[in-house]
């Protein structure tokens, strides 16, 4: 699952390189990084709530 919404953030940050680059001035490597970041730390947030309440 983490390797398919890595895949799909690198397809969409080289396919909109240009306009993020005009909204956003930072490296777009650091962006898509600070992506999976974000989406890892949401999923690891998400499977201890689960946990937590007895889903799992």
């Amino acid at each position: 699952m983490s390797l398919a919404v890595f895949l799909i953030s690198l397809a969409v940050s080289v396919y909109f390189a240009e306009p993020i680059r005009v909204v956003i001035p930072i490296n777009l490597l650091l962006l898509l990084i600070l992506v999976h970041i974000v989406y890892v730390l949401t999923r690891w947030y998400v499977k201890g709530c689960k946990r937590s309440r007895g889903y799992y």
